[in-house]
């Protein structure tokens, strides 16, 4: 084999490393797919695009040469998965189009984070309700909306029963 050829192989995928790349390979299986679905620099093939703006000034650029595989595919951190995709974990409950969609999102941008520490994962901004500890609940929220009712209802209750020892006993002569 020439030189030349030699040296343009690394450009070109091979059929194994590119059936490797479509299923996704390794720990990053489950962030692969992820990327397959919101990355708007994932290409059919498992291949990456390597084109960003800039949010200043809006200009395009290219932080990588199209066509390279997917770092993600690699095992590897991409910038701008992080940048662009992860951010969508501050996204709230209802905003995604099912609920199994969300927990899958959530779970695999966890796993990310767990594999690359050094990525600083979003806190979530859903908690456990405090009350019963099924329901998740958003920030500035006491309780699900369940507990909500229940504890107004029990409010209310006792706010009659106040009233009727204290005023209800009267009788209008």
């Amino acid at each position: 084999m020439s030189d030349d050829k030699r040296a343009a192989l690394p450009d070109k995928i091979s059929a194994p490393l590119a059936k490797t790349l479509d299923r996704g390979s390794g720990k990053l299986r489950s962030v692969y797919r992820l990327a397959e679905q919101h990355c708007a620099n994932w290409c059919r093939g498992g291949t990456c695009e390597g084109a960003g703006v800039d949010l200043k000034t809006g200009r395009h650029f290219r932080w990588r040469r199209a066509g390279c595989p997917c770092l993600l595919a690699l095992d590897q951190r991409c910038p701008y998965f992080e940048t662009a995709v992860l951010s969508m974990e501050r996204r709230g409950e209802k905003d995604w189009p099912t609920v199994t969609q969300g927990v899958a999102f959530r779970e695999a941008a966890r796993l990310y984070h767990v594999i690359f520490p050094e990525t600083v994962g979003v806190e979530p901004a859903t908690r456990k309700c405090p009350d019963c500890g099924k329901n998740r609940i958003g920030p500035r929220k006491r309780c699900c909306e369940e507990c909500r009712i229940r504890r107004l209802r029990s409010a209310q209750t006792k706010a009659k029963q106040t009233w009727r020892k204290k005023r209800g006993s009267m009788s209008i002569s």
